[in-house]
C-alpha cells in the first residue's frame, strides 16, 4: 500500500516532500502551531485511517461502493490537505482498491482549539442523515483520536462523505456594471467566474436546502453557517447546478426565541426568512478578506429558494402550524419599513457574532428591506 501526501491550490496540487513536512501545522489560516508540524498532521491521519487493522476504513468503503473489500485490495491512499478553515482543517482522502476510486473527506481538529465543535458537529450530521435527502449533507462515517506532540494534545478526525467534483466558491468583487464576481474553486479545471444563472441558482438552491431542514414545530434550524466559512459548495448534476452542504455545526431554534413566550409558528417562519435573506447576502472577499454584501440577485435567490423549500415542506406534510397561502399572504403585506423594522433585531443578533458583518448589515439595511419588498412581490407562485 502506497501512502502519499499532496497540498492542494489554486493551480492545482502539489505531492509534499520531507521538507514541506516539516513546516508548522496551522491552527486557522493564519495561525500556526507552536510545536505541531504538518508531518505530524498526516502521520496522524495516516494512523486514523489505518486504526483497527483498516477495519473502520474497509466498512465505510463498502457503504460507499457496494462492494466487499479487504485491506489487501486497497493499493494506494491519497491524503491530500485542501484547507485551513477558521476551525478545521480539511483533507480529502483517495483511496485506489480493487481498480475502484474511493473518495472521502476528512475534517481535522485539536483537542486545544476546536476539538469540541467538531464532537458536536458529528453529532449533528448523524441526527440530520435521517431527516431529509441524505445527498444534500455529508454522511458522518466514523472518528478517531490520535495523539499529538507531547503536551497532552490529540487530533480529533471525522471521516464523511466527499462530494466529488463540487466546489467552494466566494464573492472576489464587482464588474464594471456592479454585478457580483463570484468565483468558483475548481482547481482542477482552474478557477473560474460563475454566470448570472449559476449565481442566481448558488443562493436559491442554497435557501432551499436550509429551509427544507428547518422544524416549523420546534424552530430548529441548520446553524450557524457562513458562506466566507465555504459551507455551501456547487457543482453540476446532470448538467443542472447543485449546491450541498458541508457542515452542520448545530440544530437548534434562533436566539431570538430562546427566551420569553414562544412565538407563532409562522411567525418565526416568517423570521427564518428574514434572516435567511440577510445572512445569504454575507461574505469575505474571497473567503479571508473584507466583509462583502452580495448583490440583488442573492436576495432573489434567497426568497425564490425559501419559498421552494416551504412548498416541499407542504407537500411532505412537515408545515405543521403554517399554512403556505397565508404564509404568502401576510409576507406580501409588508412594507418596506415593516420589513425594516422586523430586520433590526436579526441585525443586532449578528452584532454579537462579528462586528463587520453587522456593520456592512448596518450600512445596506433599508435597501434590502426594499429589495426584499420588491422580490416578494414579483414572486409568482
Amino acid at each position: 500500500m502506497i501512502i502519499s501526501f499532496v497540498l492542494a491550490c489554486s493551480e492545482g496540487e502539489r505531492l509534499l516532500d520531507k521538507q514541506d513536512l516539516t513546516l508548522p501545522y496551522r491552527i486557522k489560516n493564519f495561525e500556526e502551531h507552536p510545536c505541531l508540524t504538518l508531518g505530524d498532521y498526516f502521520r496522524a491521519a495516516t494512523s486514523a485511517l489505518l486504526e483497527k487493522d483498516a477495519q473502520p476504513l474497509i466498512s465505510c468503503l463498502k457503504a460507499v461502493s457496494g462492494v466487499n473489500l479487504l485491506r489487501r485490495d486497497v493499493d494506494k491512499i491519497v491524503v491530500r490537505s485542501e484547507k485551513h478553515g477558521a476551525l478545521y482543517h480539511v483533507a480529502s482522502i483517495d483511496i485506489h482498491a480493487a481498480g475502484l476510486k474511493i473518495k472521502l473527506a476528512l475534517n481535522t481538529a485539536l483537542s486545544s482549539s476546536s476539538a469540541f465543535m467538531l464532537e458536536k458537529e458529528y453529532r449533528t450530521l448523524e441526527s440530520l442523515s435521517s431527516k431529509e435527502n441524505p445527498s444534500l449533507i455529508p454522511i458522518p462515517f466514523w472518528k478517531t483520536k490520535v495523539n499529538a506532540g507531547r503536551q497532552g494534545e490529540y487530533f480529533l478526525f471525522a471521516f464523511v462523505r466527499w462530494f466529488d467534483d463540487y466546489h467552494e466558491w466566494h464573492i472576489s468583487g464587482r464588474d464594471k456594471r456592479n454585478k457580483d464576481i463570484i468565483t468558483i474553486w475548481d482547481a482542477g479545471r482552474r478557477y473560474r467566474r460563475a454566470t448570472h444563472k449559476e449565481v442566481y441558482d448558488i443562493y436559491r438552491l442554497a435557501s432551499r436546502l436550509l429551509t427544507l431542514y428547518y422544524d416549523t414545530l420546534s424552530f430548529s434550524q441548520i446553524r450557524p453557517w457562513h458562506h466566507a466559512a465555504g459551507d455551501f459548495v456547487v457543482g453540476k448534476k446532470d448538467g443542472i447546478t447543485d449546491v450541498r452542504l458541508i457542515s452542520a455545526r448545530d440544530y437548534s431554534p434562533s436566539p431570538l426565541f430562546c427566551s420569553g413566550k414562544k412565538p407563532l409558528p409562522i411567525l418565526a417562519l416568517i423570521y427564518f426568512l428574514l434572516e435567511l435573506s440577510v445572512r445569504m447576502r454575507l461574505d469575505k472577499i474571497d473567503g479571508t478578506g473584507n466583509a462583502s454584501w452580495a448583490g440583488k440577485t442573492s436576495c432573489h435567490g434567497a426568497v425564490d429558494g425559501f419559498f421552494e423549500g416551504v412548498g416541499k415542506l407542504e407537500s411532505d406534510k412537515r408545515l405543521a402550524g403554517v399554512h403556505r397561502n397565508e404564509l404568502i399572504s401576510v409576507i406580501r403585506s409588508f412594507e418596506p419599513a415593516e420589513y425594516l423594522r422586523l430586520l433590526e433585531p436579526i441585525a443586532d443578533m449578528i452584532a454579537s457574532e462579528d462586528q463587520a458583518d453587522y456593520d456592512l448589515i448596518l450600512s445596506n439595511l433599508e435597501d434590502h428591506s426594499h429589495d426584499l419588498y420588491q422580490t416578494v412581490r414579483a414572486l409568482r407562485i
